[in-house]
């Protein structure tokens, strides 16, 4: 079975990388695909996650809609913190994300959270 690494980028800066994991639905493989997020406000492509098996080749890409670290002030619910890559949703590929990445994710929302409170007072 081919293996896959994942390279994690904001802008044009690297902030991680590592291995991809195969996600199993109904007992089927899935290959992991590339990821690019969007924002909403502005339409930048301010982050990515480009994933290659062995043979070099990237994969196929999936797009996600989320507001990026600039566009914070239009976003009032913790689950969608701006700037973040994190998908709750998908165990494979929240298992895989490196170190360097989830210190950025919980900076991120830590600093979100407490603008969030900060609003409410």
């Amino acid at each position: 079975m081919e293996k896959y690494t994942q390279i994690f980028f904001v802008g044009n800066q690297q902030i991680g990388a590592g291995a991809a994991h195969v996600a199993l639905f109904h007992g089927e493989p899935h290959p992991p695909l590339s990821k690019t997020f969007i924002c909403h406000e502005c339409g930048e492509a301010w982050a990515r996650v480009v994933v290659q098996g062995d043979s070099g080749k990237i994969r196929p890409w999936e797009v996600f809609m989320r507001n990026c670290a600039k566009h914070r002030d239009s976003v009032r619910s913790i689950l969608f913190c701006p700037g973040s890559i994190y998908l709750s949703w998908d165990k494979a590929y929240c298992r895989a994300l490196p170190e360097s990445v989830l210190h950025r994710e919980l900076l991120l929302h830590l600093d979100f959270y407490e603008e969030l409170q900060e609003c409410r007072n």
